[in-house]
């Protein structure tokens, strides 16, 4: 055995061929003995089937990583979490399933489900079986949006020199419902001020969108107004606001609600959230509002459903008027 091995620069290293399989692996130690006791593990890798395994590096899968369904947040994760986790190291060097019960321990469950899909498709093995999920924080009436406390908010955009590009973003979100990174890319031809067309028309920029038709958002006073505020349009390239990076406004905005003394929800979605919860107190059913918001799933609309408890309250007291 001691001739299918070489030393190399005080290291033992693999130098043979064993079923067919190239062995040219640093055995990570200046003692002949031990450097023979791992060749031998080696071989046993190779009987398993898996050698290939043990070679293969974190890095080789990141590189193969392509997710074909919402692509921005799935790379997101990999370069926020998994990358620094793992990055340099060999697959059988990495414990995944004590990393995922650390991201279960953590984090609530839909986003520990989110980590844990991303790490199963770029090929890790993890038993979900035992996990417990965390509930996260339920959606009701005290987190929407009041027009009052948005208003106060505008104003307070408004009046500072270095928060005044954010005003006008935030006011036609407010009456538009329209996502951040969909209205940072509206462009002049997609709103129509006036005729029966009279409104944006505007398709979801993310990959699990595409292909999916175009979203109509009709014109009201309250959203031609909030354009009356902004210059026309002021990009190159048509625009109607200057060029941004979505988390730089979502994080911006958000710390500015907070100062403002709103504190359950730190981003621009509060803004969505206020234009379908508006809509529902005002009676508009929810297949309309769906329809508006470009939800694909039936439940995500639900959600805003379940917020207003006054209009609970007045709506069982019917069964007093018989």
């Amino acid at each position: 055995m001691a001739d299918l091995i070489i030393l190399r620069e005080g290291y033992w290293y693999a130098n043979c061929s064993y079923k067919k399989q190239h062995l040219r692996d640093s055995l990570k130690t200046p003692d002949k003995r031990i450097a023979i006791q791992r060749l031998q593990y080696l071989f046993l890798l190779v009987d398993e089937g898996r050698y290939k395994f043990y070679k293969l590096k974190f890095d080789d899968m990141d590189l193969e990583y392509d997710p074909k369904v919402n692509r921005k947040n799935k790379l997101g994760i990999v370069k926020n979490h998994l990358r620094p986790e793992f990055q340099g190291k060999r697959l059988h060097e990495i414990d995944i399933q004590a990393w995922a019960d650390k991201i279960v321990e953590e984090r609530i469950g839909s986003t520990a489900r989110s980590f844990l899909t991303v790490a199963v498709e770029m090929g890790f093995k993890i038993n979900y079986e035992k996990f417990n999920f965390k509930k996260g924080k339920k959606f009701d009436g005290t987190q929407i949006l009041s027009e009052e406390m948005a208003f106060k908010f505008l104003d307070r955009l408004k009046a500072a020199p270095r928060l005044k590009q954010y005003y006008g973003i935030c006011h036609v979100a407010l009456y538009s419902t329209m996502p951040l990174s969909d209205l940072l890319h509206l462009t002049k031809y997609q709103v129509v001020f006036s005729g029966e067309d009279a409104g944006i028309t505007y398709t979801r920029r993310k990959t699990r969108h595409l292909g999916k038709p175009a979203l109509f958002i009709p014109m009201t006073n309250k959203l031609r107004q909030a354009f009356r505020g902004i210059p026309v349009p002021i990009s190159d390239e048509g625009r109607w606001f200057p060029p941004m990076v979505t988390s730089t406004v979502s994080s911006a905005v958000g710390r500015n609600l907070k100062d403002s003394g709103w504190l359950h929800g730190s981003a621009m979605h509060v803004f969505r959230h206020f234009g379908a919860c508006y809509l529902i107190k005002q009676g508009v059913d929810l297949t309309t509002i769906r329809e508006l918001m470009g939800h694909s799933d039936f439940k995500t609309t639900l959600i805003y459903a379940r917020t207003d408890r006054e209009t609970l309250k007045q709506g069982v007291r019917r069964f007093d008027n018989g």
